[in-house]
């Protein structure tokens, strides 16, 4: 009896250490509903196995099932991906779990069947700090290790070649990875003979998963180095155009004063000896002869002149060129000089890459004679507001269903936007986001609150 409570106990850190890992490296959030899948799933597989003499040992050989499973039916990522992130957790797990019970603290408490349980409590103990040293050493963050997780809307595609090869390397440690944790339970539980070989095996299995996460990770950094060249240069890109349109706004400015001046000169000889009337006719022939004009696109592209952050003026003027070439108008107002963020210069140029091309896909399919788009960015007090409105075709969308990943209205494959917009807002504390989608108007509002 003791020894069965004892095991319902050391069940208890299986529960909460996988989920955590899992949590911890991909990023995925657990909720009650999912604790509650691993609670009655092991309470099953130990009621099942309660005749045997220690349960826990036999659950081990369903927990890649167990948290393949529980991905599977709580995440929206594909197979492979849950695989792979459900062999990095049995595996890491195993491996701490193991070095430490097995060849520290059994050295040191003895083999009875009472400190084999609490020693196997103890190696569960050090699997997350385990967990925080590793990723800190490899430099990891959950959301930012696979490729083809990544969702960029400012550089659609950069370095096919290098997420094929970490996709082999990423079914390859899930392949290996497995095999390595199943050929080491059979050795574990077998005769004393293949036990010698047990100890060998599990260092060779830890190798090996250094290794091919090192790897994999590697992939991962020459990827972000291509996409973060890519980006420079797009900015570098845009940042010239919008430099032309400027020079062009303020030359048509220019020849605007001048060519006003030359009017006024020509007319005053006109309004000393003429008539009302054919003062009129001859402003209007000097203004059409002199054909004065200065484009809306040049005076709201001038406006980006208060914004002194170089990257978030590159993408903003590379929209409205964008919008330009579609017949769509925008209205800027940005009534102040903007030199700061509030949040990284990374998740800013994603957030109006997020909210403009979704802005522009809704106006561009919409019936209005003049489809328009309003950007406004401002301070109130000690809060920067960043708001972007555009109509559409639809009289009211469900905002609830539109945060979700994978949830659009243009179609399949689509939808993963307004749900990034969302996780990027999340990790900002001072930061809020309203998202409205009614009266045939979408309005999405972020807030940043100064320190």
């Amino acid at each position: 009896m003791l020894i069965v409570c004892l095991a319902i106990i050391a069940a208890i850190p299986i529960i909460v250490v996988e989920p955590l890992v899992i949590s911890n490296i991909s990023g995925w959030k657990i909720t009650k509903n999912s604790m509650l899948y691993v609670v009655i799933v092991n309470g099953m597989l130990f009621l099942v196995f309660s005749n045997v003499a220690f349960p826990g040992y036999v659950q081990e050989f369903f927990e890649p099932i167990i948290y393949l499973g529980l991905l599977q039916i709580f995440s929206s990522r594909n197979i492979k991906i849950n695989l792979f992130y459900t062999a990095y957790t049995v595996s890491f797990v195993y491996f701490i779990r193991m070095l430490f019970s097995t060849l520290i603290f059994r050295k040191l408490l003895g083999e009875s069947v009472i400190s084999v349980l609490f020693c196997g409590i103890l190696g569960y103990l050090c699997v997350i700090p385990a967990q925080n040293i590793l990723l800190k050493i490899l430099s990891i963050t959950p959301k930012r290790f696979i490729i083809s997780d990544q969702e960029f809307t400012l550089v659609e595609k950069v370095g096919a070649d290098v997420e094929k090869e970490q996709d082999i390397l990423i079914w390859l440690f899930n392949v290996v990875m497995i095999l390595l944790y199943l050929i080491n339970n059979i050795l574990r539980f077998s005769d004393n003979g293949l036990k010698i070989h047990y100890q060998y095996m599990l260092i060779s299995f830890v190798f090996l998963f250094f290794f091919l996460l090192y790897t994999i990770n590697t992939k991962f950094k020459k990827w972000e180095n291509r996409r973060l060249l890519v980006y420079k240069d797009a900015l570098l890109s845009n940042l010239s155009v919008y430099t032309s349109e400027v020079d062009e706004a303020y030359q048509s400015t220019r020849n605007f004063r001048h060519d006003f001046a030359n009017i006024l000169i020509s007319m005053r000889k006109t309004i000393e000896t003429e008539s009302v009337e054919r003062i009129r006719q001859t402003y209007a022939e000097i203004l059409e002869e002199s054909n004065i004009k200065l484009s809306e696109s040049q005076k709201e592209v001038a406006k980006l002149s208060n914004i002194k952050v170089l990257e978030l003026k590159s993408v903003v003027s590379e929209k409205i060129l964008k919008a330009e070439a579609r017949g769509i108008v925008f209205e800027l107002e940005i009534p102040r000089a903007i030199s700061d963020l509030l949040m990284a210069k990374t998740d800013i140029i994603r957030l109006f890459g997020i909210m403009l091309d979704n802005a522009i896909d809704a106006v561009s399919v919409s019936e209005m004679d003049v489809p328009s788009i309003k950007l406004a960015i401002f301070d109130d007090k000690n809060i920067r507001h960043y708001i972007v409105e555009n109509e559409m075709i639809e009289k009211e969308l469900p905002v609830r269903h539109l945060i979700k990943k994978g949830f659009s209205t243009k179609g399949d494959y689509r939808g993963y936007g307004l749900s990034n917009l969302v996780s990027i807002m999340e990790r900002y504390p001072r930061g809020r986001y309203q998202i409205s989608a009614k009266n045939y108007k979408f309005r999405v509002e972020l807030e940043l609150e100064r320190k």
